[in-house]
């Protein structure tokens, strides 16, 4: 009995020492979580008083960046750099380096945005993709104890306060505009809409309204190049390599009376001076010395009685030009040497070089966008299409081979189709052929240009001059008939009208034509074969009966918008559009040139940037800050207006068009 006790207290005992073990055992493995609990909880609630007064100072500079931005836009300059927010008077300003509140650290960066043409925003970006309206602030507040921790928050500050706006609604604002197959009318304090279809018909022409001779000892031959440009109230003409009379005219036309007047005849002279081409813009006459002139360009000034001489392009190892084109302030010549010349022409008594490429023998030029077109004077690929985006860099987009005869002249357009969608068509006529030698050539893509139909042939006539106005093309050359009239709408060949008719009486040989719409009337200027009437203006139209032209284009007069560069943010619009109409706007920023915006240099682009695209409705104005052409932030604006109309008797109208900017 005693041993059994003793047994079992010895048990008792044995059990009571594990037992304990195991509780130290419990102890050694509780002990540092309860005790790390409950250390984190006496710093866990100082770590959230830091962070609430973390929060607090972020807030508090948050607010301030905002009272900062608001003061002056121009005082938010992206830095890239630590700085913080301090007290001036009852404002704030920025102050350099990382701010210490105590146990806090507190920053701010100022940096750039960058958006893309659709406004969105980009994690990074070129210079151009900068958006001169937004600024990023990125504010850090960090603190060390009891556990080193940061908040930080992002702002995206925009430029809304104190935007300006303006608008061009009157019509004073609308007619100080250039207006090229419009009208502006005061129905409603004035409108834009499309010009009048004329009371004379080009598909039924009559007998020339002015024919006059131009002074010297003849006019040009059948064998010569000679020329014409149509101007608003003046005429520019040469009369070609071959001829014996003054290389140039300028022809000053009243056009306020019907029939038109000449009312002067100026003309410019040189020792042995012969043109192959001229151009005309404005007060500003361009000429293509024959190769027998050590110049290739001679730039007048038309303004006074008789032209006078401003400057000239002389290329060193090269002689004369064979063509010539202006296009803005950029002059497009080909030399005897076969090479296309871009010249910045904004100071013409200065012109500036720009790039060149070797392209062949070219008759003649047309520049359209960024593109530059070319007759070639070759019996494959008559037409040569040169990409001219890059005014440094040339290169060649295409070529099109249409016939076995040497390409004459070319003539090109931009409009909108039935569906709204923009079209481009190249006009090109070649020598006489046995087939067609006129096409019209699909120009949507310059990179493929591709030739609609299977032509047409003037055959007899060989032809020397092409334009193209309210969808007919007018075909001029020598032998009869020598003025042929197709409608050209839809693509179409359709001969309308050809004069002489068989049995008529002869007319002079024509060595070129260029159409223009004035006011109500639409004229055809001709040179012509005759020595005594080698100047001639054919009246042409739709026919009148209240019809508008089929397509019309608006350029706005500069605006001057705040007298320094600012943000072209959005712009709006209000207009009409009937059924079977359509109207389209680009818009342009632009530096000033050497008087201000008058003189600036305009390129005209649509949402996506590019000159090729074009809005249907107000819209986002897209950034470029590269310094080339289009530019935005920038001093001078302009916007283009596109009107359409495949139902003569509407006509879309134009009524408001404002443009929101951050000065």
């Amino acid at each position: 009995m005693l041993t059994r006790t003793l047994g079992t207290l010895k048990n008792e005992r044995g059990q009571l020492l594990v037992e304990l073990m195991v509780v130290i055992g419990l102890f050694a493995i509780l002990a540092p979580v309860i005790l790390t609990g409950y250390v984190s909880s006496v710093s866990g609630k100082a770590q959230q008083k830091e962070r609430l007064e973390a929060i607090s100072l972020l807030k508090e500079a948050e607010e301030a960046v905002r009272s900062i931005r608001e003061a002056d836009w121009e005082n938010l300059i992206p830095l890239n750099t630590e700085i913080h927010t301090t007290r001036s008077g009852t404002g704030w300003v920025f102050t350099p380096t990382t701010e210490t509140l105590g146990n806090f650290s507190r920053n701010i960066v100022i940096s750039e945005v960058y958006r893309d043409v659709n406004g969105t925003i980009l994690p990074t970006g070129t210079p151009d993709q900068i958006d001169p309206s937004t600024k990023k602030a990125k504010i850090s507040v960090s603190w060390t104890k009891p556990i080193p921790s940061t908040v930080e928050s992002t702002l995206y500050l925009t430029r809304y306060i104190n935007n300006a706006s303006r608008t061009e609604t009157t019509y004073t604002d609308f007619n100080n505009g250039v207006k090229a197959s419009v009208d502006i009318t005061n129905t409603i304090d004035g409108e834009v809409i499309l010009g009048p279809g004329g009371s004379a018909d080009w598909c039924a022409p009559g007998n020339p309204i002015v024919s006059h001779n131009l002074p010297g000892n003849g006019a040009a031959d059948n064998g010569a190049a000679g020329n014409v440009v149509a101007g608003s109230n003046l005429a520019y003409a040469g009369t070609g390599m071959n001829a014996s009379s003054y290389p140039f005219y300028s022809i000053k036309i009243n056009s306020s009376v019907f029939p038109p007047v000449i009312d002067l005849i100026g003309y410019y002279e040189a020792p042995g001076l012969k043109t192959s081409d001229v151009y005309g813009a404005d007060d500003y006459a361009y000429l293509s010395p024959d190769k027998n002139t050590n110049e290739e360009v001679i730039i007048l000034d038309v303004s006074g009685v008789n032209p006078s001489f401003v400057s000239k392009i002389d290329i060193s190892g090269t002689k004369g030009s064979r063509a010539i084109f202006v296009s803005g302030n950029y002059l497009y010549f080909v030399g005897f040497n076969n090479k296309l010349y871009v010249y910045d022409v904004t100071n013409h008594s200065s012109p500036t070089a720009k790039g060149s490429i070797t392209v062949g023998e070219a008759n003649k030029i047309y520049v359209l966008g960024d593109y530059v077109y070319l007759a070639m004077n070759t019996t494959t690929s008559q037409l040569k299409v040169i990409d001219a985006s890059d005014k440094d860099n040339l290169s060649v987009a295409s070529s099109l081979t249409v016939n076995d005869k040497e390409g004459v002249d070319v003539f090109v357009r931009s409009y909108f189709d039935g569906s709204g969608d923009m079209q481009t068509r190249a006009y090109l006529i070649t020598a006489l052929s046995s087939g067609s030698n006129f096409f019209i050539v699909n120009a949507n893509d310059p990179a493929a240009p591709t030739v609609i139909g299977g032509g047409y042939s003037t055959t007899p006539m060989d032809p020397k001059g092409i334009t193209v106005i309210d969808e007919r093309a007018i075909i001029v050359g020598v032998y009869r008939p020598q003025y042929q009239v197709l409608i050209v709408e839809s693509d179409a060949y359709d001969l309308c009208a050809i004069v002489p008719k068989v049995g008529d009486p002869d007319i002079d040989d024509i060595n070129d034509i260029s159409s223009i719409r004035i006011d109500d009337h639409a004229y055809s200027y001709l040179v012509t074969g005759n020595t005594d009437k080698a100047f001639q203006i054919i009246e042409g139209g739709l026919g009148g009966g209240g019809l508008h032209v089929p397509s019309g284009i608006f350029e706005s007069q500069p605006l001057d918008l705040a007298g320094r560069d600012v943000a072209l943010n959005r712009f709006f619009v209000n207009y009409d559009k009937p059924a079977d109409t359509d109207i389209k706007f680009q818009v342009s920023g632009a530096d000033p040139g050497g008087t201000g915006c008058s003189d600036a240099l305009y390129t005209f682009i649509g949402p996506d940037g590019t000159t090729s695209t074009y809005y249907s409705d107000g819209g986002f104005i897209p950034w470029n800050n590269d310094g080339l052409d289009y530019e935005n932030p920038s001093r001078c604006f302009k916007y283009k207006v596109f009107l359409y109309t495949s139902d003569t008797s509407k006509t879309p109208s134009l009524y408001d068009f404002t443009v929101n900017y951050s000065p």
